[in-house]
């Protein structure tokens, strides 16, 4: 898979607690999308234990995944231009 490309991931994961499990095809936008929502909800369950350290490396890895989120949108606004022959 190019840099470019605005592809689809497999997914098949069970590891997280809560029951986390993607199957099938989603692209790489929708998965970030819920990697920040999974993030989002990290850091509100470690806000109410009072854990700052690892409260402050989660926001760093939510705005590190806003990010991603980003370009990932970005790559698929190029790949949408490259196949309009624009």
């Amino acid at each position: 898979m190019s840099r470019g490309e605005s592809s689809s991931v497999d997914w098949e994961a069970s590891r997280l607690a809560g029951g986390f499990v993607m199957r099938g095809s989603v692209t790489r936008a929708e998965a970030i999308d819920q990697a920040i929502e999974h993030l989002r909800s990290a850091r509100e369950l470690l806000t109410r234990a009072e854990a700052p350290r690892t409260l402050a490396r989660v926001r760093l890895a939510i705005s590190s995944a806003k990010g991603a989120r980003r370009h990932a949108g970005h790559d698929d606004i190029r790949a949408e231009r490259r196949k309009g022959g624009r």
